[in-house]
């Protein structure tokens, strides 16, 4: 869904997200969109409002007393977008299409924002009330028609901006211990195995400065890890995180056996890298038999053990 949309764009979708967290909603709403756009790109505002710099704080301070919570259990990760917010992601890569660029920008974001949530005329010709996004952005003094008229004015780049696109920059490390919590929270969402940093190595994949995957060793006796916990947040899907964050934790296994048990779907993912079929269990880590024998009794989908011992290399693909 986010091929086209640009590091910025995508980090907007990860803001989303967090405050539809925040907000603890059950999806992923207009409103939410704009506070990814007030926390990622400010300066549309600061334009489109004729004001001082402070514009998006003030506009993200009234949204977020406008934002009401319901009572329900805060998601770490994997809320889905709303009717609405698709239909944003949609119009914004149709405007892609308008205005001949290569990547969704923020601005085409907002343009596709405006364009969603402006009042419609309904049954009998009765308008359906605007919803509170309008009046917040109206009371901080943007007009929503020239918003519009102003990012509909959007011209294609010229022949020598077409390859000066912003890249992604893509980072791994290792987990702090102050984000065991949030780890373990985006573990539970996907009901795998909580981590322990007592025999674990943990790894984190960030996009430009935002964190959008994991994956961990953990340690089955002294020759041996189990490679495991891959997750890749859905905004960053496609970037190649998953063979980037194999490759890495292979790196961090030494001389070490390493096995994986993934669900059967994911196993070509790990043959690229290296890995094979394990298919005798004699010689195999007791505790890596009782972790595939869990993965078997407790996960619906079918899971394989793979075994990796080094000597071909991971084959990175972009």
């Amino acid at each position: 869904m986010f091929d086209q949309f640009s590091n910025r764009a995508r980090r907007i979708i990860f803001f989303s997200l967090h405050a539809a967290q925040h907000f603890r909603t059950t999806a992923i709403e207009p409103e939410h969109i704009l506070w990814g756009l007030l926390q990622e790109a400010p300066e549309l505002f600061h334009q489109l409002s004729g004001g001082s710099k402070q514009t998006a704080q003030h506009i993200r301070e009234s949204l977020f007393k406008s934002c009401s919570q319901p009572a329900v259990p805060a998601s770490p990760h994997g809320l889905p977008l709303s009717p609405q917010s698709q239909e944003v992601v949609r119009t914004s890569q149709h405007l892609l299409e308008k205005t001949g660029l290569v990547l969704v920008e923020p601005e085409h974001v907002l343009a596709s924002l405006l364009l969603v949530v402006r009042p419609k005329e309904g049954f009998l010709g009765f308008q359906a009330p605007p919803p509170p996004l309008i009046h917040v952005l109206e009371s901080h003094g943007i007009n929503l028609e020239q918003a519009q008229a102003h990012f509909f004015s959007l011209k294609p780049p010229g022949p020598h901006q077409w390859m000066t696109l912003e890249p992604e920059t893509i980072t791994l490390r290792e987990a702090y211990p102050h984000e065991l919590d949030w780890i373990n929270q985006c573990y539970g969402v996907v009901d795998f195995v909580p981590s322990d940093f007592s025999r674990e190595f943990i790894a984190v994949a960030e996009v430009s400065g935002v964190r959008a995957g994991l994956g961990r060793l953990v340690e089955a006796d002294e020759n041996t890890v189990e490679l495991g916990g891959m997750l890749v947040f859905e905004p960053f899907r496609r970037l190649g995180l998953a063979q980037r964050l194999i490759h890495f934790l292979l790196g961090q296994a030494a001389n070490r056996e390493v096995y994986c048990i993934p669900f059967m779907y994911l196993c070509d993912l790990y043959r690229k890298a290296g890995f094979e079929s394990c298919h005798e269990l004699e010689g195999v880590p007791l505790v890596v038999r009782e972790k595939l024998e869990w993965c078997q009794n407790h996960y619906p989908q079918k899971v394989s053990l793979l075994t990796y011992r080094g000597g071909k290399r991971p084959r990175i693909e972009d």
